[in-house]
C-alpha cells in the first residue's frame, strides 16, 4: 500500500470524488481542493505525496496550477486528468510538470499510473495508460450518465430563469450559465457525446465573456435530446 497525502484538485464534485476514491484505495490520505488557489494553500500547509489535477477549471486551470506548484517547490509526482484530451492539452500539462495527462474517466488507469510512478520513479510517461477494464468503465459511465441528466436541467434553468409571483422572468445570469455549461461538458464527453461537450464549452466561453448565447444553449438542448433518443 502507498501512503502520504494525495491532493486532488477538481471543481467538479463527481470527478473529484472519483479520483479521491481511487487514491484512497491505494492507501493515500486523499484531500480535496476545488480550485487552484485552494490547492496551492494545501501544498503550502504540509507535504503532499502526489498531486492530481483537472485541466479545465474556472480561474486557474490545471497547467497553470502545475507550473505554480513546481515554482513553489513541489517536486513530487503530478498527473493531469481531462475530458478534452487533445494533443495541445496533453502537451501543455506535460510542459507544466505533469508526468502524464489521462483522459477521463481515469479510474483504474490512474491507480495503475500512480503506482508505477512510486515504484519506477516520477519520470514522464510518454504513452498514456489504457488499463480501465470494461466492468469498471461501465460503473463509472453509469454515474456520469446520471449526472448528465441533472446538469442538463441545471443549464436549462440557468439559461431561462422563471419569474416568481407573476413577475417577469429575469435575464439569465452569465456566471450561472457558464457554471452550468462547464458542469455539463464533462459528463457529456464521458458518455461519448463529444459534440455536445464542445457546444457546452462554447456556451461557457461566451458566458464567461458576459454573453448568454441563447442560440448555442438551444443547440445544446437539441443535441442532448438527440443523444438521449439514440441511447434509448
Amino acid at each position: 500500500m502507498l501512503n502520504g497525502r494525495a491532493l486532488v484538485v477538481d471543481d467538479d464534485p463527481l470527478d473529484g470524488d472519483t479520483t479521491a476514491a481511487v487514491l484512497a484505495a491505494l492507501g493515500f490520505d486523499a484531500v480535496r481542493a476545488d480550485c487552484g488557489a485552494a490547492a496551492l494553500a494545501l501544498l503550502a500547509a504540509g507535504p503532499v505525496a502526489v498531486l492530481v489535477t483537472d485541466v479545465a477549471m474556472p480561474g486557474m486551470d490545471g497547467p497553470t496550477l502545475l507550473a505554480a506548484a513546481r515554482s513553489a517547490g513541489y517536486t513530487g509526482p503530478a498527473v493531469a486528468v481531462t475530458s478534452d484530451p487533445t494533443d495541445a492539452v496533453r502537451t501543455a500539462c506535460r510542459t507544466a510538470g505533469a508526468a502524464a495527462c489521462l483522459a477521463k474517466p481515469a479510474a483504474e488507469d490512474l491507480g495503475a499510473l500512480v503506482t508505477h510512478l512510486f515504484t519506477a520513479g516520477p519520470g514522464a510517461i510518454e504513452a498514456d495508460v489504457e488499463w480501465l477494464t470494461p466492468e469498471v468503465q461501465a460503473r463509472v459511465l453509469a454515474r456520469y450518465a446520471e449526472a448528465l441528466r441533472g446538469r442538463l436541467t441545471a443549464l436549462r434553468s440557468a439559461a431561462a430563469p422563471s419569474g416568481s409571483g407573476g413577475e417577469e422572468a429575469p435575464e439569465p445570469d452569465p456566471v450561472a450559465v457558464a457554471a452550468a455549461a462547464h458542469a455539463l461538458a464533462g459528463p457529456s464527453a464521458m458518455v461519448g457525446h463529444e459534440g455536445l461537450a464542445q457546444l457546452c464549452r462554447s456556451v461557457e466561453r461566451a458566458a464567461r465573456a458576459g454573453t448568454v448565447r441563447s442560440d448555442l444553449v438551444e443547440a445544446v438542448l437539441a443535441a442532448a435530446e438527440r443523444g438521449q433518443a439514440t441511447s434509448r
